[in-house]
């Protein structure tokens, strides 16, 4: 009995229900630079290739070339572009063994490059870190349950806990509750101005965001790929975010309508 419960564990984790089964880690390629990590990057490689997966099988749309990933005390950043030998570039300011630290970073800039972040008008740019800061908050709660049957590093697989612990302790963070009392499009209409006037770096705001999208994709994982589509049509011309929300729904599949279309209600918004 506990074998055939361990197995159906498994099955699960391994196949998602709307994920791509022939998306495997395999197919999206990572290089971790030496740099001063101050931990082994061969081991960072397998902790990055196995929490990168949790987003990749879910985004059956993307492509991406390499990604080197490099340590940088003034990270972490998802650079624009590409290098001169056409890889994409990550840079982390994790160090040492802190490997939730390691995931919640590259969880957030691995999702920028899903999402082919660009530059162009930033008024609505608090919307991707918001998602980022969602995605960073799941792939450490699918750690958790990964590890605990296939750790990326043999024989860890008490650290399950840990990564456990600290999606708990990023979902339970003050600054990322709503006000008591305040409901979430009564919050937003009084946040949007501030958030548009930003450079989309809010954590605190970010957050609040973050915590209420996430239910949607606990429930239904195979709509991380519409994500895919938020910088389709961003240019340098500045746009309400209504305007921002329909130009998503107009580049993505229809597939992912029904989900962005809950995403627009959320805010408030018409579709």
């Amino acid at each position: 009995m506990k074998v055939s419960r361990f197995l159906l564990i498994w099955l699960g984790l391994a196949v998602q229900a709307g994920a791509d089964p022939e998306r495997a880690q395999e197919d999206f390629q990572l290089i971790v630079k030496e740099s001063d990590w101050k931990y082994s990057p061969e081991k960072l490689h397998r902790i990055f290739k196995q929490a990168g997966g949790i987003l990749w099988r879910n985004f059956p749309e993307a492509t991406l070339p390499p990604v080197e990933i490099k340590y940088d005390k003034d990270g972490p950043l998802a650079l624009f572009g590409v290098n001169d030998r056409g890889h994409r570039r990550m840079e982390l300011s994790s160090q040492d063994s802190y490997w939730s630290q390691h995931v919640y970073q590259f969880s957030h800039e691995f999702f920028h490059l899903l999402v082919d972040c660009k530059e162009g008008d930033r008024s609505n740019h608090w919307f991707e870190e918001s998602v980022c800061e969602m995605a960073s908050i799941y792939v450490i709660e699918e750690m958790a349950k990964e590890w605990r049957i296939k750790p990326a590093i043999s024989g860890a697989e008490d650290y399950a806990k840990s990564f456990a612990s600290y999606a708990k302790n990023l979902e339970r963070k003050e600054s990322y509750q709503l006000p008591k009392g305040m409901d979430f499009k009564e919050w937003f209409a009084k946040k949007e101005a501030t958030l548009r006037e930003g450079n989309g770096y809010r954590r605190d705001l970010n957050g609040i965001i973050a915590l209420q999208l996430l239910p949607y994709l606990r429930e239904a994982p195979e709509n991380w790929g519409a994500f895919g589509f938020i910088n389709e049509k961003r240019t340098k011309k500045k746009v309400s975010f209504q305007t921002y929300l329909a130009n998503w729904h107009e580049s993505s599949p229809k597939k992912y309508h029904p989900f962005i279309d809950q995403v627009v209600a959320e805010f408030g918004k018409k579709s």
